[in-house]
């Protein structure tokens, strides 16, 4: 079986320890998978049913709506982002995918930081960068 891109030769040591290549599987998985687009609609729905519901309830001239809306937002998307980490991680965990990776030449740290980084730039780009797009 031959992939598409080629792995990194690993050259690192101590906590980079594979890194780069746990980037490339990390970020390759996150574009190709439906998780990208499910977290799309799924935050486009959440926030602007929030802000449509702020803007239903508030009077016009309020500057509150806009306050109380920032905070729901910062603490859901927040909360969404934990939940999806912890989500990720405990399922290679449970299906032993974690153990096999973490077989070979790379670092728990380059691990959890490959995970870390993918999720946040996915988390920025599909809980807010996009649903403000579409507000």
């Amino acid at each position: 079986m031959t992939s598409a891109v080629s792995p990194v030769p690993v050259s690192e040591r101590g906590w980079r320890c594979g890194l780069a290549n746990l980037l490339l599987k990390e970020s390759r998985w996150w574009r190709k998978s439906w998780l990208g687009l499910g977290q799309v609609l799924l935050w486009a729905a959440i926030l602007n049913g929030i802000y449509a519901l702020i803007l239903v309830t508030m009077p016009e001239d309020s500057e509150e709506g806009i306050e109380i809306f920032v905070a729901i937002a910062a603490g859901t998307t927040g909360y969404g982002a934990i939940t999806l980490a912890q989500g990720v991680l405990v399922s290679e965990k449970r299906s032993g995918t974690l153990a096999w990776v973490l077989a070979g030449p790379v670092s728990r740290s380059a691990v959890v930081l490959s995970k870390l980084i993918v999720l946040v730039i996915g988390s920025l780009v599909t809980m807010l960068i996009v649903p403000g797009l579409i507000a």
